[in-house]
């Protein structure tokens, strides 16, 4: 009798597990991530776009000139079935002026801008690197959630930076930049089976009460 209670409550921890496991494919998860690292040496990039920009050896520095820098992010190669919300990590140092922004773009035209609330967010200041990017704080007016629509239909996330107070030198060194795409996996990536090591783990503890019980019924 007690040996069968055991095996029921290991099954009970088994499926307890598998239901965690497939529960946590509901949830925003990392789905994937698209890395531009800027210099002028063979394993480097430049940006798209970058006629006001001076390309170093291991970084770009972005100079004071409207829509001087352009790069984009295509994440067409993910699969998801839906985007909850982006990060964009950046690493940069040397800022040289107080008002640079960064303004999300769905292309090398569109983008938004002039909205006091957007640059708000994502201004840039020395120590902070990561700024996330999702409807409700690109909603401060139609054009800026058509962007954010549109990056997400054509899979491309477009990024200009400016600096909103012209005049003196203003610039900054931009080594790199990584959108990280969070959201839901597509079908194809959704396994509510637990990794391998998971079920190795809980069947070496079935297998452990297993032969408990039966050492114990043998002593009996």
């Amino acid at each position: 009798m007690k040996f069968g209670k055991m095996i029921l409550s290991g099954l009970a921890v088994f499926f307890l597990v598998v239901g965690m496991n497939s529960q946590a494919f509901s949830l925003p998860v990392l789905i994937g991530e698209v890395v531009r690292d800027y210099g002028n040496t063979s394993n480097k990039i430049s940006p798209l776009r970058g006629g006001g920009v001076r390309l170093s050896e291991d970084y770009v520095t972005v100079e004071n000139v409207d829509f001087s820098f352009y790069d984009e992010f295509d994440f067409s190669t993910l699969e998801f079935n839906e985007i909850e919300f982006f990060e964009l990590v950046l690493d940069y140092q040397d800022i040289r002026g107080n008002l640079w922004y960064i303004w999300p773009a769905s292309a090398t035209t569109r983008a938004v801008s002039s909205l006091s609330r957007d640059q708000s967010i994502f201004r840039l200041f020395d120590g902070q690197n990561t700024f996330m990017v999702n409807r409700d704080n690109l909603n401060s007016g139609s054009l800026s959630r058509f962007i954010y629509d549109e990056i997400i239909r054509n899979e491309r996330f477009g990024l200009f930076f400016n600096h909103t107070t012209p005049g003196n030198q203003q610039d900054f060194d931009l080594y790199s930049a990584t959108l990280r795409v969070f959201g839901e996996p597509s079908k194809q990536q959704l396994n509510p089976i637990p990794e391998p090591g998971t079920i190795a783990l809980l069947g070496i503890g079935l297998v452990g009460l297993g032969l408990y019980g039966y050492r114990r019924k043998n002593k009996a």
